[in-house]
């Protein structure tokens, strides 16, 4: 009787681990997320993904592109996923281009959960301030890219949401365009 159920749980679940393995060979977001948790981080040398040397549109490599931070998110106390000792005085400066923007991604969904900014105008207004910024052009140039008027609300948790924001974010930030997947990747390990 015991080497029945022994047999029975065996095949359960191997079942079981069959069906998590197909779960994961489907489920892109899901394998991302685990394999990232793990310390083996997506291949960032797929063709045409942007790179710490990847010229902009005007031949030149932006500060943001060289820090692997397109978000140009400057030096703080956050402790991200991914910081580096950074030789920039102002912006921090990542390991890998996937964490310079998952950093951008996950500092602009706090804005939405801790400061309860919505709106791609209250999101840029404090991303991009006026002191530093031409901050209503920001605001119409990501808008339009989102397909949002600038005060409409936005849920920077859903993914095509967050890669049309980002690749508007990171166009005005370096003149580059990211391709989708290389942001949805980021977006999966958040």
């Amino acid at each position: 009787m015991k080497t029945k159920q022994l047999q029975f749980i065996t095949v359960g679940m191997g079942l079981l681990l069959a069906l998590l393995l197909v779960y994961l060979l489907v489920n892109k977001r899901s394998r991302t997320k685990i394999l990232y948790n793990l310390g083996m981080e997506p291949n960032e040398n797929k063709p045409g993904y942007i790179h710490n040397t990847t010229p902009n549109i005007f031949g030149k490599v932006t500060r943001g592109i060289r820090n692997n931070n397109p978000g140009n998110l400057r030096i703080s106390p956050t402790d991200w996923k991914g910081e580096v000792p950074s030789d920039d005085k102002a912006f921090e400066q990542f390991d890998t281009m996937l964490n310079g923007i998952r950093a951008m991604l996950k500092l602009t969904q706090n804005y939405q959960t801790i400061h309860k900014l919505k709106t791609v105008r209250g999101i840029i207004n404090r991303y991009a301030p006026p002191i530093e910024n031409n901050t209503s052009s920001y605001v119409a140039n990501v808008s339009a890219k989102v397909g949002v008027g600038p005060d409409e609300p936005i849920d920077l948790k859903d993914e095509e949401t967050a890669v049309k924001f980002a690749i508007a974010v990171f166009e005005s930030e370096n003149s580059v365009t990211f391709p989708a997947e290389q942001i949805r990747e980021a977006f999966y390990t958040i």
